[in-house]
């Protein structure tokens, strides 16, 4: 997988796109191949989207579906969520009209460190969207 660029000490990829830029002696205009250094051109084949390597997005044309991963670790989620691919994505999840039909829509499953230690430790759905995600039990 090709994840967008990050350094050791966990800088976004809004940090590589400032250093694009230059600092305040030497700007440079940002080019369509510097972006593409950092953030890799999709196309009608591109299945997977990445941040530096704990949350992607993956897209599975044979059965219509997109799973949304993010590794265990503490706050991963809320970093993820927050992350430029999460923003996108999930705005993009809220603005699909899936109507009534009860085929349509999706939920998310997760577990945490409460859950485990307190709870069943079994994993839970965290979010839902339209009538697939309303109607899922796990």
């Amino acid at each position: 997988m090709n994840f967008p660029c990050s350094d050791d000490s966990g800088a976004s990829e809004e940090l590589a796109i400032l250093s694009l830029k230059g600092d305040s002696y030497h700007t440079k205009k940002i080019t369509q191949a510097m972006l593409e250094t950092i953030f890799p051109k999709a196309t009608n084949q591109t299945t997977e989207y990445g941040g530096p390597t704990d949350y992607y997005v993956t897209i599975d044309n044979s059965d219509k579906s997109v799973h949304w991963h993010v590794q265990e670790n503490n706050h991963a989620v809320d970093d993820a969520r927050d992350s430029w691919l999460g923003r996108a994505f999930f705005r993009e999840l809220k603005g699909i009209d899936y109507g009534k039909s009860k085929k349509f829509g999706g939920f998310f499953v997760g577990n945490d460190e409460i859950n485990r230690d307190d709870g069943d430790g079994t994993n839970y759905i965290t979010a839902r969207f339209g009538k697939k995600g309303e109607n899922a039990f796990i």
